[in-house]
């Protein structure tokens, strides 16, 4: 599991009911947490950290069809909001099966949630209501394996011109 975002990041992971922390299926982040990562070719955006090293980190075995919840906080206090409300954008979760050394093959997108026009409302609304929780299922269809799970909050007020 990793964590890559702008104003936030994956505080717990919650499998069958365990809340997990960072170094239990939560890869350490090497830089301040609460920074956004910026530019497609950042090598951060994988984990928020250039070294994929699994030596730190637990792995958490996640049965396929299973629902896994991503925890998001600004701060390192659970009771913190998700992300700053006017932070708009879609939410997005992706796997990528890793090498041994845990670098990721190929991420491939098993969650999106962008704007409901009906409610009126983008993911950020809902994360920050349901106090900081994604709910996504894993592929019930999905190999055996290791894999890496990396959550994503796009913050469009960031979006740049070129």
């Amino acid at each position: 599991m990793c964590t890559v975002f702008a104003h936030t990041h994956i505080r717990n992971v919650i499998i069958d009911g365990k809340t997990y922390d960072r170094g239990e299926c939560i890869r350490p982040y090497e830089s301040n947490f609460n920074f956004p990562v910026k530019g497609v070719d950042n090598k951060q955006l994988v984990c928020r950290t250039t070294s994929m090293s699994t030596s730190s980190t637990d792995m958490c075995n996640i049965k396929a069809g299973s629902t896994i919840t991503l925890e998001f906080h600004e701060e390192e206090d659970r009771g913190s909001r998700a992300i700053e409300g006017k932070h708009y954008g879609p939410c997005i979760a992706y796997l990528s099966k890793i090498e041994a050394d845990g670098s990721p093959i190929g991420f491939f997108k098993i969650f999106e949630q962008g704007y409901d026009s009906s409610s009126k409302k983008w993911c950020i609304d809902d994360l920050n209501a349901n106090d900081g929780q994604l709910e996504v299922t894993i592929p019930a269809d999905i190999e055996d394996g290791d894999y890496i799970l990396r959550g994503e909050i796009i913050a469009l007020h960031l979006a740049e011109k070129k």
